[in-house]
C-alpha cells in the first residue's frame, strides 16, 4: 500500500491476498486493512480419542493429552486463512507439542498463535498483547499482521463475554517480535481494522 501510495499517490486500494480482497487505506504514515469479519471455525477433521479428550464451551475448544499432562485452550477460526489462537497459562513453554498436536487434529492447515498473556488481559484490557504465531509452511515469524487480528478477536470475545462489557476505545494492542501493530473493533456487523506503521526500503522488478 505504500508503494502505491508513493507511486501513484493512492490513498485506498482493494488488495488480494491468496484469493482474499481487502479493502486498505493509507494514512500519516500509518496502514489500515480491513479483515473482515470471522468465521469460527467448528469441525475438527481428525481427533484420535485414544489419545486426546476434547471439550468445546462456545467458541473455546480445550484439548487434554490423555498420556501426559498436557491441557490447552484455544479458538479456531478463520479470517481469509485459517487460526487456531492459543490462550492458556504457560502454553508458550510447550509450543512445539502444541503446534504438533493442532497440526495433526487439522491436518495441517492452521497457522498457530500463542498469546503470552492472556490473563493479564482479562483483568486490564489496556494490556498489550504478547504474541507468538507459527505461520503455516514458514514457522515462526517476526510479525503475522493475519495472526495478530485473530489473536485480538479471541480477546475481543473472551473479555465481552467475562465482562459483558466492551474493551476500552474498542481497541486491542499487539507486540510481536517485529513490532507492534493495533486492531480495532467496529460492530454491527463485527469487523476488525488491522492498522500498523510502514516504511519503504526499495522497489524492483522481476524480468
Amino acid at each position: 500500500m505504500l508503494y502505491l501510495n508513493k507511486k501513484y499517490n493512492l490513498k485506498r486500494a482493494r488488495l488480494v491476498v491468496c484469493n482474499q480482497v481487502y479493502q486498505a487505506e493509507y494514512d500519516n504514515e500509518l496502514i489500515s486493512v480491513n479483515m473482515g469479519s470471522p468465521m469460527y471455525v467448528d469441525k475438527i477433521d481428525r481427533l484420535n480419542e485414544s489419545k486426546y479428550s476434547i471439550e468445546k464451551d462456545g467458541l473455546v475448544v480445550t484439548l487434554d493429552e490423555l498420556d501426559s499432562d498436557l491441557e490447552f485452550s484455544f479458538i479456531p477460526l478463520s479470517i481469509g486463512n485459517d487460526h487456531c489462537v492459543v490462550f492458556s497459562p504457560e502454553s508458550i513453554n510447550y509450543k512445539e507439542r502444541i503446534s504438533e498436536i493442532i497440526n495433526e487434529i487439522y491436518n495441517g492447515i492452521m497457522n498457530i498463535g500463542f498469546i503470552k498473556n492472556a490473563a493479564d488481559f482479562m483483568s486490564d484490557d489496556k494490556t498489550i498483547l504478547d504474541i507468538m504465531v507459527n505461520e503455516r509452511g514458514a514457522g515462526y515469524t517476526d510479525s503475522c499482521g493475519s495472526g495478530a487480528t485473530a489473536a485480538a478477536i479471541c480477546m475481543f470475545k473472551l473479555y465481552e463475554l467475562s465482562h459483558e462489557s466492551r474493551v476500552t476505545r474498542s481497541m486491542i494492542r499487539v507486540k510481536q517480535k517485529g513490532g507492534i501493530l493495533d486492531i480495532k473493533k467496529t460492530y454491527n456487523p463485527d469487523e476488525f481494522m488491522l492498522i500498523g506503521p510502514s516504511s519503504f526500503d526499495g522497489e524492483g522488478a522481476l524480468e
